[in-house]
């Protein structure tokens, strides 16, 4: 990973940065969703990060995990 990575801040921990090195934000990623949408000439359905989140939930469920476990897996807090 360190081989294509060049964060501006050596330390920086985040795994997605962008050609500048900075930490890519929200914004960044659901433009980068819409530009592979367009460029794939995907129509009629959402594409955005919520949509990724929601099918991976729904198709762990489907395989038979447990919904406790998926809760932990989506960063929800747990008590």
């Amino acid at each position: 990973m360190n081989h294509f990575r060049k964060p501006v801040d050596e330390d920086e921990q985040r795994v997605f940065i962008d050609r500048y090195g900075q930490p890519v934000t929200p914004n960044g990623v659901e433009q980068l969703l819409v530009d592979i949408k367009n460029r794939a000439g995907i129509t009629g359905v959402r594409v955005s990060a919520h949509t990724f989140r929601h099918t991976f939930a729904r198709m762990y469920l489907e395989q038979g995990e447990e919904i406790y476990r998926l809760s932990r897996l989506m960063g929800h807090i747990v008590r």
